[in-house]
């Protein structure tokens, strides 16, 4: 995984881009900033809030700068929610994506301390 050292968050940058590649992007910073909160294995108080927030965001945001590239309010929004939500996903630990019921992930790392997790509940120990 990449992780940059810097971002530019400019919307002037992000004005003239089409309605389906704002969307599309949008869509995009919201499956990272779920995959972030429902991290298996990592993900931190700070990678929880700044994956709400930046869902949040999206929310209230993603239909603006869709519907009027020059809401220059919406895309700065947007800019900071995608921001959080690369924050998060980053810092959340895994980026291996869930394969299926009951194995929580193809990682085996994540497999084995939620598989632990798992096995502590059902024996009504604190995990």
């Amino acid at each position: 995984m990449v992780v940059p050292k810097y971002a530019v968050l400019d919307p002037e940058m992000t004005r003239d881009l089409p309605p389906g590649i704002t969307s599309t992007t949008g869509m995009d910073a919201l499956t990272r900033a779920v995959e972030a909160y429902l991290c298996w294995t990592y993900n931190t108080r700070e990678s929880i809030r700044l994956a709400e927030e930046a869902v949040c965001g999206i929310f209230r945001y993603l239909e603006r700068a869709y519907r009027d590239g020059n809401d220059m309010e919406a895309r700065t929004q947007m800019l900071i929610a995608s921001y959080k939500a690369g924050f998060a996903f980053t810092r959340a630990g895994c980026t291996t994506p869930p394969t299926g019921w009951p194995m929580p992930s193809s990682c085996p790392s994540c497999w084995r301390i939620t598989a632990r997790r798992r096995r502590k509940s059902w024996l009504g120990w604190p995990s």
